[in-house]
């Protein structure tokens, strides 16, 4: 039976972590001299309510892990697109700062060796890029996504926040892949913990633009799909109207809430605050999702750095200097 931690924060990351990974009973495999692998949401290039996890979160994950005895790896690739390094991002987290002080290793996935997960679709195979470390070195994964709508996929939780662990700069050539490939990426992943990071959430558009809400809750299961049902409930979305879910779906490993185990009733936490608007700009980068010849022509031919040009005359950047 999968299990659901939900709980308000009220400051206490520290205290809030140690009860739900006490609750869920996670001893087996977060123990002393694990490795243990965070991945936050880092996908803008400083703290962002909203968009990115809470940096007083990952370093009270952080100091619980290494309470346990655990080694810790805190890693995330560079930014879609090349908009940002991701070791600027680190070190406006205090992520150096961190590995100085905790003896913790901070990696970019860009740099890492790769293997591949091989996807077949539109009559032809598409190879996604998966670090080595995440399949073969560590012993568990813990995913610390935000609560947010996007513009393309509806909503951001747990499933979508490994997209961020393809180490390809030029991952949006995969969109057309995406229901697919952010499927096989979970499940080549062993040991997987999520703590949704409920401190803010996203409302209107996303997953860079938007609006930070405050909610105060933190969110954790051993389940990404029992995690994902109920967080999306939190949020008011029907998961199965949510495409890169379907696979879960129909391989049988979306539970029923009726099978989850709960520590408190989380009726009481759903907020009436979430809704996607797209704008004529989203509606246009959607459309190179349904294709890869699509996607191509938006971001690698000889008319994409025109059709970015003309696109950022109309609307901020997603990601700027402000």
């Amino acid at each position: 039976m999968p299990k659901v931690f939900l709980d308000y924060i009220n400051g206490e990351y520290q205290k809030k972590i140690e009860a739900a990974l006490n609750w869920l009973k996670v001893d087996a495999f977060i123990k002393k001299d694990a490795q243990v692998f965070i991945k936050p949401n880092l996908t803008y290039p400083r703290f962002k309510p909203g968009v990115t996890t809470t940096p007083q979160l990952l370093e009270a994950l952080i100091r619980v892990l290494l309470d346990r005895g655990c080694k810790v790896i805190v890693g995330e690739s560079d930014g879609g697109y090349n908009s940002h390094a991701v070791k600027d991002v680190f070190h406006d987290f205090g992520l150096y700062e961190f590995e100085k002080k905790y003896g913790i290793r901070v990696v970019n996935l860009s740099k890492l060796p790769y293997e591949f997960i091989n996807i077949r679709k539109f009559g032809r195979d598409f190879k996604i890029e998966i670090p080595k470390l995440l399949v073969n070195e560590i012993d568990s994964f813990i995913t610390l996504p935000v609560p947010k709508v996007h513009a393309m996929t509806k909503i951001s939780l747990s499933y979508k926040n490994q997209w961020g662990c393809v180490p390809n700069v030029m991952r949006l050539r995969y969109h057309s892949v995406f229901d697919e490939a952010i499927f096989a990426i979970n499940q080549k992943l062993k040991n997987k913990i999520t703590i949704i990071d409920g401190t803010y959430g996203l409302t209107r558009s996303g997953p860079m633009a938007g609006d930070a809400i405050e909610l105060g809750w933190l969110l954790a299961s051993t389940s990404f799909e029992a995690a994902d049902l109920i967080a999306a409930k939190l949020m008011k979305y029907d998961l199965k109207k949510i495409k890169h879910y379907r696979l879960a779906y129909k391989n049988g490993l979306m539970p029923k809430e009726k099978d989850i185990e709960f520590n408190q009733d989380y009726h009481k936490f759903i907020s009436d605050k979430f809704y996607l608007k797209r704008d004529m700009w989203s509606y246009l980068a959607l459309s190179s999702w349904l294709h890869p010849s699509i996607s191509h022509f938006f971001y690698e031919s000889m008319f994409a750095d025109i059709l970015h040009k003309i696109m950022y005359t109309f609307r901020e950047r997603p990601v700027s200097d402000k």
